[in-house]
């Protein structure tokens, strides 16, 4: 917690379920004087919501020099511009789009017994006919030999086409998909966990951990000036969250405003997908 960011005023409009600097959305009103631009906001609150840890645009100072009263109202402004940017299409395709393109892709597929064997026959034919096109300087000794060889191997196709090792193949190729299926089960279960399906349930699971992380803010903690940095006196407090030292540096009115916007906001979401 440097003195440097204190001055900087980290303000809990972005603070914010560190939705840091959901902010101005408008160019009027309580949040203009922090100098944030509608797509720096909008881009902070996307990465934001995405990485669940502040992405915060530069910023002026106004939030630092603000009373309390202003910066409760700067919290508020910050707070229904948020809701208003997450609610709306620009917001919902523009994460549908993130997750998809993240995504795990498709689901593998795997050949069939017969694909596998027409493509390998295929496949010599074709190298064969290539053979032949090349060669045309051997002698009948020579190209006696080749087709010799050629015969061979088109008898090995053949057992292995019709044979028992045809159902050690077709076993091998049953193997290899279902470990093809466990991998992308859980690349689909990873991406599930990190970005749900719908943008407003990721908004709901970042409101939770807003509020669970900043429950027990203490205002009246003790600092100290170390190296040029100000900490926490205690070490316990001072390994808190960025999230919680930054509704720490914006006071008790702010953080209590922040809290109650994420309360609220997260009691109002309407249940099903969006």
């Amino acid at each position: 917690m440097t003195v440097r960011a204190m001055r900087r005023g980290l303000g809990v409009g972005v603070t914010l379920l560190t939705l840091a600097a959901a902010v101005t959305l408008a160019a009027q009103g309580p949040l203009a004087g922090l100098g944030v631009t509608d797509g720096q906001g909008k881009d902070a609150l996307f990465e934001s919501l995405l990485l669940g840890a502040p992405r915060m645009p530069k910023m002026s100072g106004a939030f630092a020099d603000a009373s309390d009263s202003t910066r409760v109202a700067m919290v508020q402004a910050a707070c229904s511009a948020a809701r208003g940017f997450t609610e709306s299409q620009e917001f919902l395709s523009r994460y549908a789009d993130h997750r998809e393109a993240n995504g795990p892709g498709r689901e593998p597929t795997a050949p069939t017994i017969e694909e596998v064997l027409v493509s390998q026959r295929k496949a010599f034919e074709e190298q064969v006919v290539q053979m032949k096109t090349q060669l045309t300087d051997l002698t009948p000794a020579q190209v006696k030999t080749l087709e010799e060889g050629w015969a061979d191997v088109r008898q090995r196709m053949t057992d292995m086409e019709t044979g028992p090792r045809r159902a050690e193949l077709e076993a091998l190729i049953k193997q290899r998909r279902a470990q093809q299926m466990r991998a992308y089960e859980a690349a689909v279960k990873e991406h599930n966990d990190r970005w749900p399906q719908t943008g407003r349930a990721l908004v709901a699971i970042r409101l939770k951990e807003f509020l669970e992380a900043t429950g027990d803010v203490n205002h009246a903690a003790a600092t100290t000036t170390r190296d040029s940095l100000r900490v926490f006196t205690d070490a316990a407090l001072e390994a808190r969250p960025a999230v919680w030292k930054l509704l720490f540096r914006a006071g008790k009115p702010a953080s209590d405003a922040a809290r109650n916007c994420a309360t609220q906001w997260l009691a109002s979401m309407p249940a099903g997908p969006a």
